[in-house]
């Protein structure tokens, strides 16, 4: 059984087909924009979805990016539950070089309540040998339930010659 927002979904096998149309703008360029809507099945229900996002690279080590959905999901669960959620969210990417970058991630939800914070540093010190670290942070906004995470992961990866 599936729980999402709150609603039962029964297990078993769930096959849907979905179909959509999507529009881009030159994504090599400084300024892009991204768009899509679809509509269809999800799970024992329906979804439609709209997406905008919008991307800015002044030069080359910064990239800023700005993220809205909006998701209408229709009969889903054991209860044949309907409710509409929005997802909006910045993201800021920056290179020192093209081993060293940053970037940090903030996505909102609206049927949760939730501000979800994602940072990440990586840096490639020798050829395939990576240095991440990363920290996550969830945080209830008006009023909502969800309880409070964090959490800091290091992780180290190195090719070695044998």
């Amino acid at each position: 059984m599936l729980l999402f927002a709150n609603v039962r979904t029964p297990s078993g096998t769930h096959d849907y087909h979905r179909v959509g149309i999507d529009a881009k703008t030159d994504q090599s360029a400084r300024a892009a924009l991204t768009s899509n809507i679809s509509s269809g099945g999800f799970f024992d229900g329906r979804l439609d979805r709209a997406a905008v996002s919008g991307r800015w690279s002044p030069n080359p080590y910064v990239a800023l990016r700005a993220n809205y959905e909006v998701n209408r999901f229709e009969g889903l669960g054991d209860r044949d539950s309907s409710f509409v959620t929005q997802l909006a969210g910045p993201e800021l990417r920056v290179f020192a070089s093209p081993r060293l970058q940053w970037s940090t991630f903030y996505q909102y939800n609206t049927v949760q309540k939730r501000g979800t914070m994602n940072a990440r540093l990586s840096w490639e010190f020798s050829p395939l040998s990576f240095l991440y670290i990363v920290y996550n942070d969830r945080q209830p906004i008006l009023g909502g339930n969800v309880p409070t995470a964090r959490s800091l992961i290091v992780k180290l990866s190195w090719l070695g010659q044998l």
